[in-house]
């Protein structure tokens, strides 16, 4: 009898299920975590437990919280078919990463990745912090535009020296596609989206982002019907920025 995939052994079937993904129905934390199974063509499963609402939590998250499956409490999760379960979305971002090749040639790429991707979720966390900042508008505006002219300009200069120093053929780290490719691509997406980020000062960063969007199963992944839809987080708090400020 011939060996055929999906079987244990000649006379016992088994089907392997693919792995899963659990989130809410938005981008947010596990937008990058897609986006590396997109350009991986992973197979797996999208499982959605509808839109986060702190005051009114989805039913099908409270349910999944409740089965003690969620280690801290929170979502994402990833889920193999041998029951391994993984909380927090950097620790599945990276075990996907490695898991599909996009963590580099060897450790010390491994490790600028990961250097580059922290750098991107201190940037995040400056951008948030303005978000935060104070309940009152005409305070939160010039906050914004002070972050724009300010601290912006210079995480988005270490971002373009970053690439400049250690990427090679378009990519940031070496000369393959990696998951910090990935996370910057969004981040610029953002803030693209957002109206709070300009290219005029950072060609480098402007062609990565149009490098990594030019690859076939990112822009399938960009493009899909079944993308969620942009998240405006900063439009959704502040008006669009005045020209000047843009234009910074």
């Amino acid at each position: 009898s011939s060996r055929c995939a999906g079987f244990v052994n000649r006379h016992f079937p088994t089907i392997i299920m693919a792995p899963s993904l659990t989130y809410f129905s938005s981008r947010g934390k596990a937008e990058t975590i897609r986006l590396v199974l997109a350009q991986a063509q992973a197979d797996y499963t999208e499982v959605a437990v509808g839109s986060w609402n702190p005051a009114n939590q989805p039913e099908a998250f409270v349910k999944v919280r409740e089965s003690g499956e969620l280690d801290f409490g929170a979502l994402p999760m990833w889920k193999e078919d041998d029951g391994f379960t993984l909380v927090q979305s950097v620790a599945i971002l990276r075990y996907v990463a490695r898991k599909y090749g996009l963590y580099g040639s060897d450790d010390k790429e491994g490790a600028l990745i990961d250097s580059l991707y922290d750098g991107i979720v201190d940037y995040n966390m400056a951008g948030r912090a303005v978000i935060t900042s104070s309940n009152d508008q005409e305070k939160k505006i010039q906050a914004r535009d002070e972050f724009m002219a300010g601290a912006q300009l210079k995480w988005l200069g270490f971002f373009s020296n970053f690439i400049t120093k250690h990427g090679k053929n378009g990519y940031a780290v070496g000369n393959k596609m990696s998951y910090a490719d990935l996370a910057l691509y969004q981040v610029l997406e953002s803030g693209v989206d957002n109206q709070v980020l300009s290219f005029l000062d950072f060609p480098v960063l402007k062609q990565h982002k149009e490098f990594i969007q030019s690859h076939p199963n990112i822009a399938a992944h960009i493009h899909s019907p079944k993308r969620y839809p942009v998240q405006l987080t900063w439009a959704a708090v502040f008006p669009p920025p005045a020209p000047a400020a843009a234009a910074k």
